[in-house]
């Protein structure tokens, strides 16, 4: 935009490092700067400069803080050197506001507040009315999801840190945005460069969703932001600023409201409902780092052979004070906290260090969050684990639940044909219960799906849930993936999976989950099976 209303051929802006040298930024068009070295003695004394060299090139320099400057070329003057010096100057305080340069102690307080956002967009949206073809942009919306919830743990002054360093991971994440603004709290707008399509927008957004999505460290405060994205475009969802940015904040909050139904931790009733969750969040970390939590063995049974075939890790806290905590409670609690990722770890680590000394040679499942796959960790963090443990990858089955946001298509596929390559097997499940079944079918390499049980409760009572249940294993079947159906619990619902040619099946008809005890019942199913015949 400022190209545009300079008449300039070249833009650059430079910054000073710390040996008082000039370095590029952002580049439109090539600059030589080499002359800019010439000129800093004028620039420090001066706003604006303009050289016109003997080929009739003009350079023109601006200064527009202590250690920044733009360098616009132009191959021929559109207008007088003074009357070019003059639009520069009125340039430079916008230059002042709109760009911060990456730094890891970036303040919010340093970025343009919502008016300064409309105003930039409104001057990006004049200069494309002159252009004979107006060239797309977007507003991309990025908000901080559990901002309150940050607040009630830790206060004001680690929250302000945390949006701090969001902020500063935005301007490093090596993006050229033509503005980077902070509408207030866990807020940023960022208005992508004129020309960029949607599919650009994508890759910036699901840069940001990698760089974001990590986690956090104040102190000894470890928080993995929630993050939520939305999009407006000009001019298809708007010809001014406030329609645009109006689109976006609705889908935001659209998306946050959702967020906040579906993830939900249970309130401790001795304490106040600011109290619960950061005395929940605390114990859990002193468990984890103790090691204090458990597992229970959920048997995977073989419908073809009626012996059990792997076991479930079924991860169990028990909380002192309140009796055992179930992983409808543990889960969602680790999730908002950020302790996901270290309560993954440990859940592999130890599930895989118990298969390895199991007098059998059962599989083992691990139910793991989605949060890795996105960000392309997990198949180091395996690679590590089984060659510490020493256990064969095929005997590990990595549960990933389909009612979870996977994230980014294109790096959930790279990362689960790495750990499918390892010979690890990976399953969806619930399957059936999500948003996206059939699609995550077509797009991932997945060996198994865990079929919902919320189908095996309505069987016989409504005719659709056995309609489903056939179709379900005709398709895994037609894709050459096993099909296992949870939740079973009567006989009736055993014979209608045997005969429709489910492989494997779990629920408390064939064993309940069990801790120590779990070897007995294997040798009960058994005894079942001999009775059967």
């Amino acid at each position: 935009m400022s190209r545009h209303l300079l008449g300039a051929d070249r833009l650059v802006l430079l910054t000073l490092n710390d040996k008082k040298h000039p370095v590029r930024v952002i580049a439109r068009g090539r600059v030589d700067l080499p002359s800019v070295e010439s000129v800093m003695p004028a620039l420090r004394h001066h706003d604006a400069h303009i050289e016109i060299a003997e080929t009739g090139v003009a350079t023109a320099f601006g200064r527009y803080d202590d250690k920044s400057y733009v360098v616009t070329q132009f191959g021929h003057l559109k207008s007088s050197p003074e009357e070019t010096l003059s639009r520069l100057r009125k340039i430079l305080p916008y230059f002042s506001t709109i760009f911060a340069p990456p730094h890891p102690t970036l303040s919010v307080k340093s970025l343009p507040g919502r008016s300064e956002c409309l105003d930039f967009i409104r001057q990006q949206m004049d200069g494309e009315k002159h252009l004979p073809r107006r060239r797309s942009f977007s507003v991309i919306r990025v908000s901080l999801g559990s901002l309150d919830h940050i607040n009630q743990l830790y206060g004001w002054d680690i929250a302000n840190q945390i949006i701090d360093k969001l902020a500063a991971r935005i301007a490093q994440s090596g993006t050229h945005y033509a503005l980077i603004g902070h509408s207030g709290g866990g807020n940023f707008i960022l208005v992508t460069q004129p020309g960029d399509n949607r599919t650009v927008v994508d890759l910036h957004i699901s840069t940001l969703r990698n760089i974001m999505s990590r986690p956090v460290q104040i102190g000894d405060i470890q928080y993995a932001p929630d993050m939520n994205f939305a999009v407006a475009t000009y001019p298809e969802h708007g010809h001014d600023p406030m329609s645009l940015l109006r689109i976006a904040d609705l889908e935001v909050e659209k998306k946050g409201w959702h967020r906040r139904r579906k993830t939900h931790v249970p309130p401790d009733e001795s304490l106040t409902p600011a109290q619960a969750p950061q005395r929940l969040e605390q114990e859990l970390l002193a468990a984890i780092e103790k090691k204090e939590l458990s597992f229970q063995w959920q048997p995977t049974t073989s419908l073809s052979s009626m012996k059990i075939v792997s076991r479930e890790a079924l991860l169990r806290w028990d909380r002192p004070g309140h009796g055992l905590v179930s992983a409808a409670t543990l889960i969602p609690c680790a999730e908002i906290s950020g302790l996901i990722e270290r309560l993954d770890e440990w859940s592999l680590r130890e599930a895989c260090r118990a298969a390895a000394n199991w007098q059998d040679a059962l599989s083992v499942c691990v139910n793991i969050s989605p949060t890795w796959l996105y960000q392309e960790r997990l198949s180091k963090l395996l690679e590590r684990i089984l060659s510490d443990v020493s256990l064969d990858p095929a005997r590990l089955q990595i549960d990933l639940t389909e009612k979870a946001d996977f994230g980014p298509s294109a790096a959930v596929y790279r990362e689960l044909a790495r750990i499918r390559a390892m010979g690890v097997c990976i399953a969806l499940d619930d399957f059936g219960s999500g948003y996206s079944s059939l699609e995550r079918l077509s797009l991932y390499p997945v060996d198994k799906i865990k079929v919902s049980r919320s189908f095996l409760t309505k069987l016989g009572t409504d005719p659709r849930s056995s309609r489903i249940l056939q179709h379900i294993v005709h398709l895994a079947r037609g894709l050459n993936i096993t099909c296992c159906a949870k939740g079973v619990e009567t006989e009736q619902q055993m014979a209608f999976l045997a005969s429709y040619g489910y492989e494997e099946v779990q629920g408390f008809l064939l064993g309940a989950p069990q801790g120590a005890a779990l070897p007995q019942r294997r040798k009960a199913l058994k005894t079942r099976k001999s009775a059967k015949t």
